[in-house]
């Protein structure tokens, strides 16, 4: 018979596994049965459906409507049924955005903010938009990246009448902390952009080609900070640069105040055909080829006047 001796007034680690014989190795599955025993008896969807329920009513200023919420975790997501977003997340409350049944797909946990990454695609009309989400104790932060919107898509947004057309290829990185913004980087960019006849300053504009459109922005204390605006090209009947702020008007979107400065310049062909503008710009100063103009008023009247 083997025996092992002892030293005096030393303790000898191994005489523990003769008690306990192969407990390092049934420990691992002894963890994973007390998890799986935990996971199977804890409410873990309606933990989940709540929680989700509770963010989407308590988004600031935009409370999500919807027949019914499902949570399924094969591919862990969850389902809205026949999602409604109110007019006044947009600033129009005489219209709403009624959607197809909603995805939104687990991608995680988050660690800035704490909480779980969230991932959204959907169509809005004729456009496909891809949103992802993090959704924190006290914030969110909401990302929209790979979209292209179609303007018709957004009539319920911008308000009728639909005064462009053309689709607009759109980034955003947007930080809520309660019920305010407190961080928004946007990106715009059209290569197709068409202005449709309308009445500016009491003159009705033509129909205009615009082609581009570049739009960078950033918010501060409730004005976007339009860090650069840039319109049309060398093909196109107006080429325009601007910089300035807009404080955005979140109940009624077109009533929004602008404060931009910039310079314009209209082509032979578009003066020629709209020759009564002529006697307006003689009041605008000009540096080379391009009048000095700042732009007040909303996005419904915008004022033009010399820089």
């Amino acid at each position: 018979m083997n025996t092992k001796k002892i030293v005096e007034n030393k303790i000898d680690i191994d005489i523990y596994d003769d008690v306990i014989p192969g407990n390092k190795k049934w420990l691992p599955y002894a963890i994973i049965l007390f998890l799986l025993g935990f996971l199977l008896n804890f409410p873990i969807k309606s933990v989940v459906a709540n929680w989700t329920l509770h963010a989407l009513k308590s988004m600031p200023g935009c409370s999500i409507d919807f027949s019914s919420l499902q949570v399924e975790f094969f591919l862990p997501k969850i389902i809205l049924k026949k999602p409604i977003i109110p007019g006044y997340c947009f600033g129009n409350t005489n219209k709403e955005l009624r959607l197809e049944d909603l995805y939104i797909n687990f991608r995680g946990p988050s660690f800035y903010p704490l909480g779980i990454k969230l991932y959204t695609n959907f169509k809005l009309d004729e456009s496909e938009i891809n949103v992802y989400t993090t959704l924190g104790i006290s914030s969110f932060v909401i990302k929209i990246e790979e979209t292209e919107v179609n303007l018709k898509s957004l009539t319920p947004i911008l308000g009728d009448p639909q005064k462009a057309t053309g689709k607009i290829k759109m980034e955003s990185l947007t930080t809520l902390d309660g019920n305010k913004i407190t961080d928004l980087k946007l990106a715009l960019d059209t290569s197709n952009l068409m202005i449709l006849p309308q009445s500016i300053s009491n003159f009705n504009i033509p129909k205009l080609d615009i082609g581009e459109l570049h739009l960078r922005a950033d918010y501060d204390k409730d004005k976007l900070v339009v860090k650069d605006l840039i319109i049309g090209n060398d093909n196109s009947p107006i080429i325009g640069k601007f910089t300035g702020n807009i404080t955005i008007n979140q109940r009624d979107i077109q009533s929004s105040k602008l404060d931009l400065s910039g310079e314009i310049r209209f082509s032979d062909e578009f003066l020629n055909n709209f020759s009564i503008l002529n006697l307006v710009l003689n009041q605008y100063r000009m540096e080379g080829s391009f009048y000095q103009v700042k732009i007040r008023g909303t996005f419904r009247q915008p004022v033009p006047s010399s820089l």
